[in-house]
């Protein structure tokens, strides 16, 4: 264990600063609904549902005597003869709104429910806007009419014509193609570049900002990659037999293959570096340069770290795994586990977990710890980069191991825990004893529960507060700062929400078959559902307020709530 982690053990176990009260008054709050959908369930397509990423807006098709037309927050757009159920698509600002619609045998994009031209087919999934939402392009196709060249009408030559295909961006036609790979275009992270494959005479290309780049006869699907910055372009590509990196349009030295997945820019932009093989070996190449060749690469281990100066990744050799970090080979193991090697988040260390000998141990900078039995998941290291974390076991014992000093035994401790605040003077987990179930803050036990439900404990923004749902019979509540809660039926994930300030916290409820959302444990309106965006959770807009979507019947508001 790396000598700087094991000094600040004492040091840190010491910090245990208590906890600022926890905001207990009712909050003043002013709450308010607007009424952004009523549908008729008989004629509407679920299907369709769309929620904007902003949580404000909502989009549903709706059938009319064999009609169809889209209606975004109550207010219905122009009928067409279908629209296409899974394209409605919000830009990720959620002001703009676009979707497939259908007249006859032809399909266009509405955008901001104008019309925009007219082609024989538009790719489902294609539409994309850029991640300032500024921009939207798609793939269209178009079917020439054959035109015959013959004399004799009744024996016209072979078919000639085939279907042309081309990006739109932002209502202008790019070049036309043979065809555009799936999966493409992209933008890139500044919007202000797009790139996608192309082709044409049996060859494939990427174009960047409809620059054609060197056909080759095969482009990797999923390959082309943007560098964080944006300045850089890179994608897999075939030549002959052997395969090729094409990096800001130039050719690397050709392998038998390019691993798919390898590819990694660092976070500064400047490097690059992805797997290769040949018949019998794989190697990394960084920067054009071949490093040793090993049996085999865990592709998915390449990593950067933070400050892109340093690289890890996991290999194997005669039969044995080890680390490859900065080009230098780590003792070799039977294996290395879990996923990825970890870089802590001032780029010092590096962590990961070993197994030799039916025994496992975490190794941090190149020295192998202590064997255990188990190390169930990866080591966490503070956002400092100061202290590392670690669950493991012996026998039926399981502890926290924090800066290779062991902690306290138990019956268990959850595998989503341990947690660091974001000051990284404090540290959580969740511990079971006895069949009971609670939270440890730097040693000290809190009270015993039924359960401490996933998350476990989370803390608030400044690391002053510390949050979580436990359970007692078939109850849930919020812990925040060891008082309780009123106890709910259920309590949804993710739970709970600081505000950005961490003076309130917000979690959604449901109690009789009703939902509602707490606000600093006040409960609020009870509604039939609460709705949010797909993978995404009820959020602060400020340190003030927040919004939601709610469904009372067949009608949805936006709730407003600031809290005074």
């Amino acid at each position: 264990m790396s000598e700087k982690l094991i000094l600040l053990s004492l040091t840190f176990l010491l910090c245990t600063n208590a906890p600022a009260a926890a905001p207990e008054k009712k909050p003043d709050t002013t709450v308010s609904e607007t009424l952004i959908a009523q549908f008729d369930f008989s004629s509407l397509i679920l299907e369709s549902f769309k929620i904007s990423p902003d949580g404000r807006r909502v989009a549903y098709i709706t059938n009319d005597a064999g009609e169809q037309f889209v209606v975004t927050n109550n207010e219905p757009q122009e009928k067409y003869d279908a629209v296409i159920e899974t394209s409605l698509t919000f830009s990720p600002d959620s002001k703009h709104f676009a979707y497939i619609a259908q007249k006859g045998p032809k399909k266009f994009v509405v955008l901001d429910g104008k019309s925009q031209t007219e082609y024989d087919r538009i790719p489902e999934g294609s539409l994309l806007f850029s991640l300032n939402s500024k921009h939207l392009a798609y793939v269209a196709i178009l079917q020439p009419t054959d035109t015959l060249t013959s004399d004799d009408q009744s024996n016209p030559p072979p078919h000639q014509s085939t279907e042309k295909a081309f990006v739109v961006v932002d209502g202008k036609q790019n070049q036309q193609y043979d065809g555009i790979m799936r999966q493409t275009p992209i933008f890139s992270p500044d919007s202000k570049h797009i790139a996608y494959v192309a082709k044409k005479d049996q060859k494939w290309f990427a174009v960047l900002d409809q620059n054609q780049h060197q056909p080759y006869d095969g482009v990797t699907y999923g390959s082309l990659t943007f560098s964080p910055d944006s300045k850089r372009l890179a994608y897999t590509a075939k030549l002959g037999e052997n395969w090729v990196v094409v990096v800001d349009g130039k050719q690397r030295d050709p392998y038998d293959a390019v691993a798919p997945g390898s590819f990694s820019f660092s976070p500064d932009s400047k490097r690059f570096v992805y797997a290769a093989q040949t018949q019998t070996d794989r190697f990394v190449v960084e920067d054009g340069n071949q490093h040793i060749q090993w049996h085999n690469i865990e592709i998915q281990s390449i990593v950067f770290s933070p400050d892109s100066n340093r690289l890890a990744y996991l290999a194997q050799s005669d039969n044995k795994h080890f680390a490859v970090v900065d080009a230098n080979q780590h003792d070799k193991y039977d294996t290395v586990m879990l996923s990825t090697p970890i870089f802590s988040p001032d780029s010092k260390h590096l962590a990961y977990v070993a197994k030799a000998q039916n025994e496992v141990f975490v190794v941090l900078d190149g020295k192998k710890g202590k064997p255990y039995h188990q190390i169930p998941i990866e080591p966490v290291f503070s956002p400092d980069g100061k202290h590392l974390a670690h669950i493991a076991r012996t026998g039926n014992s399981y502890f926290v191991v924090l800066n290779g000093k062991e902690q306290k035994t138990y019956e268990a401790v959850e595998d989503c825990s341990p947690r660091f605040s974001p000051d990284s003077k404090r540290f959580a987990y969740t511990a079971c004893e006895r069949k009971k179930w609670f939270v440890v803050v730097n040693k000290k036990e809190h009270k015993k529960y039924d359960r401490i439900l996933r998350p476990g404990p989370v803390f608030s923004p400044d690391s002053k507060h510390l949050a979580y749902t436990a359970r007692v019979d078939n109850k849930r509540f919020i812990v925040l700062d060891t008082k309780e809660h009123d106890r709910y039926d259920v309590i949804f994930k993710p739970r709970p929400i600081f505000s950005a300030d961490s003076r309130h916290i917000i979690y959604t409820v449901k109690q009789d078959k009703k939902y509602s959302v707490v606000v600093d444990r006040t409960i609020g309106k009870k509604y039939d559902r609460i709705l949010t965006p797909e993978k995404k959770q009820i959020f602060f807009d400020s340190d003030h307020a927040f919004s939601y979507l709610a469904q009372i019947d067949n009608k949805i508001f936006l709730v407003k709530h600031k809290i005074n």
